[in-house]
């Protein structure tokens, strides 16, 4: 998970996730990249069970599930 948030474009597209559901193309756009490096970075980010996506046009979403479970680790190791 933390190699999934040591990558700007992958912190940023996780910030842009919670505000809506995001296709491919639309994350394309807002970071001016190539489909090569959303596909990279949204297979990283997929391994990491960070985001999920809908298969019929490919639309990602943030899982704060998983994000949930780090803060809870973290937390737990602070004390």
């Amino acid at each position: 998970m933390f190699k999934a948030l040591n990558d700007l474009i992958r912190r940023n597209t996780l910030d842009l996730l919670k505000e809506r559901y995001l296709t491919a193309v639309e994350i394309i756009r807002a970071f001016k990249i190539t489909k090569p490096s959303i596909s990279y970075h949204f297979d990283i980010l997929s391994q990491a069970d960070l985001v999920n996506s809908q298969k019929q046009f490919v639309i990602y979403s943030l899982n704060t599930r998983a994000l949930d479970a780090i803060l809870t680790l973290m937390k737990a190791l602070m004390r």
